[in-house]
């Protein structure tokens, strides 16, 4: 496989130019029982964006020690309330995880039925006094705690779910982790046993897996030992892609080049911790959303929204895009992320976009219209028209 970092970045897409711009789809978000039960809903909306495509986001909810460690593995019935109120966070049973896979396989089958290819992102959210964020947390993902290992609460459902929906002609991006990057920088020998055996099944034989990191702190502040580093290598080198969240934060106005300036400092991030991505792995933008700043503000503005795109409000009342001013600076944002895709070289090696469906960093009316757009939605219709016209949706 061809090797690249910054400074090879031109040199390695040159070869990948003729490739039509990738389509922007959107992502069903099956965070609690609450959005798994209007999943395949929000998969009938998914399928007018036009993309061919739609992302499954895949949440479990562990418990954490105060060192991050994951203690428990369990589902969360409702995200809205507290987790501790009633029975709202459950230890997982096998009647608990049969339920989660059986919630996940009618997600899965209504986007066969639209004829939508499928890529899984899955996340673990911490619930209790520890919570924080999934890219810190520790664990290995072979390791059992509780009688279920990652692999055995997650991965292999998926697996399964998948297997029971998928078309025959269908195509499918698995990735094994979602922002979890400590887990991934010390086990990656781990992650890569777990492609290995699924890649090694021939039912399975179609399927592209990978893994997806944020766009800073890819080994969530691991520092990579000698024998880390060279199993991390391994791991990339037997990726089918590799996906990055956009988070980055910018000045406004936004332009095409923030998402070039993302993706360069998240390859140069990587290459300065001696590993390189291969140049033939394609790149996914896994997650592209803007939040409109935090959720206390009194007053939203393009500055605070640009300087922290991953703050928003999912169920407040408020609604950072409500004033002209947020409004053109949300279109000038997603105008910019499709003049990247049709302009930038760099997209030549960018296979797939997908888009944060959820409260105010949706302008799609997927999940809730509450914090859509109209005008955004219709440019990323005509973009992934175009794209499929000229053979940028397969």
């Amino acid at each position: 496989m061809g090797l690249v970092g910054m400074a090879g970045l031109a040199i390695a897409t040159t070869g990948l130019a003729a490739r039509a711009a990738a389509p922007v789809a959107a992502s069903v978000m099956l965070f609690d029982d609450v959005h798994t039960a209007r999943g395949p809903e929000v998969v009938d909306r998914a399928a007018r964006v036009g993309a061919g495509r739609v992302q499954v986001v895949v949440n479990l909810h562990v418990r954490l020690s105060p060192k991050l460690e994951v203690l428990q593995y369990g589902v969360l019935r409702d995200r809205r309330r507290a987790w501790d109120e009633g029975q709202n966070y459950r230890p997982l049973t096998p009647h608990l995880l049969a339920e989660f896979q059986a919630g996940l396989e009618a997600t899965l089958r209504r986007a066969a039925d639209r004829r939508l290819d499928v890529a899984i992102l899955p996340h673990l959210d911490a619930v209790g006094p520890n919570a924080d964020w999934r890219n810190d947390f520790r664990f290995d993902p072979l390791h059992s705690i509780g009688g279920y290992s990652y692999r055995s609460a997650m991965i292999e459902p998926i697996a399964r779910a998948l297997q029971a929906t998928q078309r025959p002609d269908g195509r499918i991006w698995f990735s094994l982790a979602g922002e979890m990057g400590r887990s991934v920088a010390e086990f990656s020998g781990a992650y890569r046993a777990m492609l290995e055996g699924l890649s090694a099944d021939p039912a399975r034989a179609g399927w592209r897996i990978g893994v997806s990191l944020n766009f800073s702190e890819f080994t969530g502040g691991a520092n990579l030992s000698p024998a880390q580093r060279r199993g991390y290598q391994e791991l990339l080198d037997r990726c089918g892609f590799v996906g990055v969240s956009c988070y980055r934060p910018f000045t406004p106005p936004a332009t095409p080049a923030l998402f070039r300036k993302t993706v360069d400092q998240w390859l140069g991030e990587i290459a300065a911790a001696g590993l390189i991505v291969p140049s033939d792995v394609p790149l996914h933008l896994s997650e592209v959303g803007l939040g409109g700043g935090p959720p206390s503000s009194k007053r939203y503005t393009p500055a605070a929204a640009a300087a922290t795109p991953w703050l928003g409000v999912s169920h407040q009342l408020s609604d950072p895009w409500r004033s002209a001013e947020m409004k053109a600076f949300r279109r000038g944002y997603y105008r910019s992320l499709l003049g990247f895709l049709t302009a930038d070289p760099l997209a030549a090696r960018t296979e797939a976009v997908f888009l944060w469906s959820e409260g105010s960093w949706a302008p799609l009316a997927v999940d809730q219209s509450r914090f859509a757009d109209a005008e955004v939605a219709r440019a990323v219709l005509r973009h992934n028209r175009q794209a499929a016209g000229a053979g940028g949706g397969r």
